[in-house]
């Protein structure tokens, strides 16, 4: 029975009533279905009707603004965004509510009205300077920061001793500067510094690159914490790789031209590869080149513009940079040259032990397949824990399908499975993902997952947004998924067994 909620509680409600309504609250929750998200294709399907019906306005609204913009055209000469009236703005921005600038851009697009936008998104803040942003800060109610400090930060403009100069001259207190300090710090910096870390929510689900590469840069920059979204399957590296991360040995001297670190011996075997590349018909993915060095880029550039002809580099949508060139750019197969090794300067050593921001960068701009081209032995040796770590990543043969069961209740519920007459597959291998269990009946194919509440219950008391991305991606991909909690297998295992079935289409 449903408990009896009764009549809102008026103002005058005494405690104990307060409490009691709480305590029924509770309880009827606990007796509502979990939440499940719409599979992303049902989403998706309502999405068009939904943005032409906010888009089109009717024929009033569009009178009126073809009236006002043509007021403006006449007093101004031209209408531009900047002339809007509050008034206009809103209305503007009611029948188009998302705008996108570029922060240099935004005086000039979008007028200065304060608290016009309910909410500022900005990306790629770590490479944004404090003053940039105050444009959209006046222009917005509230405003998100999204931006990665273990990746590239922005290049200031401003001197510190400039800086100091500026602060004096307008009375700020020396105290407490740095926090503000447009010379040190970039926007995501300066609402971290402001924010601590209670404001702070990390973004774990990586959607750019394969899982082995994912794993690498999670474990050797980030804690373990980033979690690969996309399988193996769903990428096309050329036919020589498998999905991840390579390492070609390839050992030459290293040495000093155009003012910086060169290696010959990479640079020619990288354009000989491209060239092959090239050759490959069925492969359609991209091509990048990242090397720290730029004198070590413009040789690569140089000896490739020879091996491979301008339409198929085309075709390949070769791009050839520094890391500092390649923040914000992918590409499916990306070689990394190091251009460091046995006889190298210890300078170049030294820029790749400190800078592992851009050793990140590099290595996370691969969609399919990430190519380290190097001297192994020597980075096997080499004393800087990241080029370590990817050396041993980078030769490590794929990982076995894992055995057996992850707990006893996966154990039961296969001998339960099996008195019934299935034959589940345990830990199922689909791409880099295994599945609890997988079951197959004609043309359906069903995802049984065995969870602890302590393992998949978010800090809300909801199910992991994980589980729900993951389970989404499997129904897109035409599976069915059902999940019981440890505790409805100990309550009813064979009711749970009958919902199975029914799944499956051999009950109704």
């Amino acid at each position: 029975r449903r408990p009896n909620l009764g009549a809102p509680l008026g103002a005058d409600a005494r405690p104990a009533e307060i409490r009691h309504r709480i305590d029924a609250l509770r309880a009827r929750l606990k007796e509502l279905p979990e939440p499940t998200d719409p599979p992303l294709p049902e989403m998706r399907k309502h999405l068009p009707p939904l943005a032409r019906a906010v888009e089109t306005p009717d024929d009033g609204t569009l009178q009126h603004l073809r009236a006002r913009k043509s007021d403006l055209d006449f007093q101004r000469g031209r209408a531009q965004p900047r002339d809007l009236s509050a008034d206009d703005a809103r209305l503007l921005l009611r029948h188009r509510p998302v705008w996108m600038a570029s922060t240099l851009s935004v005086p000039a697009r979008i007028p200065l009205i304060p608290g016009l936008f309910d909410l500022a998104i900005f990306d790629e803040a770590s490479q944004c300077d404090i003053a940039s942003a105050l444009p959209i800060l006046a222009r917005a109610k509230r405003a998100v920061i999204v931006g990665d400090p273990d990746q590239l930060s922005f290049i200031p403009a401003l001197g510190v001793a400039q800086e100091h100069a500026l602060m004096d001259a307008v009375g700020l207190p020396k105290a407490g500067r740095g926090a503000w300090a447009q010379s040190r710090n970039s926007l995501f910096d300066f609402a971290r510094n402001r924010l601590g870390a209670g404001g702070l929510h990390l973004l774990p689900d990586q959607f750019r690159s394969a899982p082995d590469i994912v794993d690498y840069i999670s474990r050797a920059f980030y804690g373990g914490r980033l979690v690969a979204r996309r399988s193996d399957e769903e990428f096309q590296p050329p036919g020589s790789y498998r999905p991840g991360l390579h390492w070609e040995d390839v050992r030459g001297p290293c040495g000093r031209e155009d003012g910086g670190n060169v290696n010959h011996t990479e640079a020619e075997w990288i354009a000989a590869r491209i060239a092959a590349l090239a050759g490959e018909q069925s492969f359609e993915g991209s091509v990048g080149v990242i090397s720290p060095f730029n004198a070590q880029v413009g040789l690569i550039r140089r000896l490739a513009g020879r091996a491979v002809p301008e339409a198929a580099r085309q075709r390949l949508r070769l791009t050839i940079d520094t890391v500092d060139g390649w923040q914000g750019g992918e590409a499916d197969a990306v070689f990394i040259s190091l251009a460091v090794g046995p006889g190298a300067a210890p300078s170049a050593v030294t820029f790749l032990q400190k800078d592992r921001r851009r050793f990140n960068v590099a290595v996370s701009r691969a969609r399919a397949v990430a190519v380290i081209v190097g001297d192994l032995a020597w980075a096997r040796d080499c004393g800087i824990a990241h080029v370590q770590m990817l050396a041993e990543r980078a030769t490590q043969p794929p990982a076995a399908a894992p055995r057996g069961f992850d707990s006893k209740w996966e154990r039961r519920v296969h001998e339960a499975l099996v008195r019934r007459g299935h034959n589940p597959e345990s830990q199922y291998r689909l791409g880099s993902r295994s599945l609890d269990f997988a079951l197959f009946h004609g043309a359906v194919k069903l995802d049984l997952e065995v969870d602890g509440r302590k393992w998949h219950i978010g800090v809300g008391g909801e199910r992991k947004v994980s589980d729900r991305l993951r389970d989404g991606e499997l129904i897109a991909k035409g599976w069915k998924v059902r999940r019981f909690w440890v505790d409805e297998l100990a309550a009813d295992m064979e009711g749970c067994l009958d919902i199975v079935e029914r799944d499956l289409g051999l009950r109704h």
